[in-house]
């Protein structure tokens, strides 16, 4: 997370009562706040003792570089990106977890398999996300709806192998690059999206979209 003081917790509290009847850790990552965002998460730890939270403060990185952060320190068997404002239903991790097997090991939530009532921040986020999915199949022959989803869930075999080069936003794409390289099956399953504007804290924008094409050439005719 990154300056999420205001929603933070409400996310926290979503996922304590999603994965209520189930073992889990959260792990929140904190990629340089400077608005006091440890508080709330310090407060939760404190209110919630049953909970295993691990909370790492570390220098800004990026997207990319918190997640690796969160990785690293992860010691479950699934591994769910969870953003920290309020985009992404917490309740959908239960339907995106039940689809791994022994032959499933990378799911991906998509927001544009919900054809009704379908929201988007901008038009231009909304294209901008199509286009790098249209990218991402022409490349390596995949068929997903969308690419760019913050809900990525991994079996945390599939990092064993793997390394990254990337800490912004642009691991999403490196990620979706190296899994199809490497032949992984990326599952996928609708999910539920309320945006959020620039003006409410989104941090993406059209130059990661522009990178993220970029880094899928770039991993296709990586040897």
């Amino acid at each position: 997370m990154l300056n999420e003081k205001d929603t933070i917790v409400f996310v926290l509290n979503k996922v304590k009562q999603a994965l209520a009847d189930f073992q889990y850790e959260i792990i929140v990552v904190d990629d340089g706040s400077t608005d006091g965002s440890e508080e709330p998460v310090t407060q939760f730890m404190a209110i919630n003792p049953d909970i295993a939270v691990q909370y790492i403060y570390q220098p800004n990185m990026g997207k990319g570089g918190a997640i690796r952060t969160g990785i690293e320190a992860a010691n479950g068997e699934i591994l769910v990106v969870q953003d920290a404002d309020l985009e992404y239903e917490p309740r959908d991790i239960l339907s995106l977890v039940a689809l791994f097997n022994e032959n499933v090991q990378v799911v991906y939530g998509s927001r544009n398999m919900v054809k009704k009532d379908r929201e988007h921040s901008t038009l231009l986020f909304y294209w901008g996300g199509l286009l790098v999915t249209l990218v991402t199949n022409l490349l390596f022959g995949s068929h997903l709806t969308d690419e760019a989803t913050g809900y990525k869930l991994f079996h945390a075999e599939v990092f064993e192998n793997l390394s990254f080069r990337h800490n912004d936003f642009a691991w999403e794409p490196e990620i979706t690059a190296k899994l199809l390289k490497q032949k992984y099956e990326i599952v996928e399953h609708p999910i539920s999206y309320t945006p959020r504007s620039s003006a409410e804290g989104k941090k993406i924008s059209w130059r990661d979209g522009i990178k993220a094409i970029w880094v899928l050439v770039s991993e296709y005719l990586r040897k």
